[in-house]
């Protein structure tokens, strides 16, 4: 079985009508979060690193780049994830199911499309099965070695230095105590308490940025070149994409 088929346990298939069926009447949750814990749960995946990092991706393509940049970005971003929700919750009522995975919704998709784009149902299927799989191993990987060189830096301040990589095995410890948590309710707390520490971050950030007068010039206001910009809409991808974290079996 492939990442993402597990929920296909928590969903009813039910014969009828499709107009009449409203896909969320029918989901099997053992253990619902409420509104306000799935904000606060969707606050901790959506922002964090990847904002801390967008300083330096608007560093490469200067002040007016980034700024348009970013609305290009974010209205990409939006446009997609609406048209991946439109598009799972029509699915879901066409084959009156309450879910339907990413993976599985791509093979849907393309089988009621048009003739000539259903062979590629099935190896599209795999594809995004493997894009989810990758994206998040990458995004792990890179919350790791932020909070590893940020504790680091606070024991290298009181002269207690040893290397990243000994740092990153000491994380490996809460992560997976972390890990075995499946109950997202016990869970809200430390999202709560990781999102006040997330906005006093922005804060002690902001308070830095404007302690001292700002200097617009011109290298801070041009694209220095090219080869940046691809990696502009991958830090600026990285802090605004959140979808694989995202599960919409609590509200398409």
């Amino acid at each position: 079985m492939f990442v993402y088929e597990f929920m296909a346990g928590i969903v009813d298939t039910i014969a009828g009508d499709e107009e009449d069926f409203d896909p969320h009447l029918h989901r099997k949750v053992d253990k619902p979060t409420s509104y306000s814990d799935t904000m606060i749960h969707l606050l901790k995946g959506s922002i964090g690193a990847g904002v801390l990092a967008m300083p330096n991706a608007f560093s490469r393509m200067g002040v007016f780049g980034g700024i348009a940049g970013i609305i290009i970005v974010g209205i990409f971003a939006i446009a997609s994830i609406q048209l991946l929700i439109a598009t799972q919750y029509t699915l879901c009522k066409r084959h009156r199911r309450g879910y339907i995975a990413y993976p599985r919704s791509m093979f849907m998709a393309l089988q009621d499309g048009p003739a000539w784009l259903r062979w590629a149902s099935s190896p599209l299927y795999y594809f995004v099965d493997f894009v989810l799989i990758m994206w998040q191993l990458g995004i792990c990987c890179i919350y790791c070695v932020f909070v590893a060189e940020n504790v680091k830096q606070v024991f290298d301040y009181y002269n207690q230095e040893v290397s990243l990589r000994i740092h990153l095995c000491y994380l490996l410890i809460p992560l997976t105590i972390l890990g075995l948590v499946k109950d997202l309710k016990l869970m809200t707390p430390l999202s709560t308490l990781a999102n006040a520490v997330t906005i006093l971050g922005f804060l002690l950030v902001l308070f830095y940025l404007v302690e001292d007068d700002v200097v617009l010039d011109n290298a801070k206001m041009n694209l220095k070149s090219l080869g940046d910009v691809p990696v502009f809409l991958g830090i600026a991808l990285f802090a605004l994409e959140a979808v694989g974290v995202v599960s919409i079996s609590f509200g398409i």
